[in-house]
Order: structure tokens, then sequence, then C-alpha cells
């Protein structure tokens, strides 16, 4: 995508932690629907678990899509500092 407006790099952290924080507090609050405290979630080798039926539960599911855009920001974040 091509810009017409050119962020500083100062601006893109603004922009970026607040993608974090929210982010975040999705993670905090699919991860308590999940039954999981999010200190124990890396978010590096979590994987969703299929119930019983070999389904993966929506809200496991939504946690796993949170994790990927949460390391996806956090990597821009790492890369502008």
């Amino acid at each position: 995508m091509d810009f017409a407006t050119t962020f500083s790099s100062a601006d893109q952290r603004a922009m970026l932690q607040r993608a974090m924080a929210a982010i975040e507090a999705e993670i905090l609050e699919t991860s308590s629907r999940c039954g999981l405290d999010v200190a124990d979630i890396d978010p590096d080798t979590w994987a969703p678990t299929p119930n019983d039926d070999g389904v993966v539960p929506g809200h496991e599911t939504g946690l796993k899509d949170a994790l990927a855009k949460w390391k996806i920001v956090k990597g821009k974040l790492d890369a502008l500092a």
C-alpha cells in the first residue's frame, strides 16, 4: 500500500503502541474465556486444542489470531528501536 502521508518514527511508534494496547486487551479477554492465565501463554508455542469432536473452539482460534497480531506489532515496534 502506498500512503500519501509519511509518518515519523515517533508517530509510527505511537500508533503501534495504541495497537499493542488494544491487542493485549483482546488477548487478556480471550485467554480468560479459554480459562488460561495470560502469564502462562507463550505466543511462539501456544496452539489451540481441539475438543473431543476434533473441533477447535472459536475463542481459542480468536486467541491464536490475537497472538499472531501481537507478534507482528511487537516485531514492528522492536524494529523502530
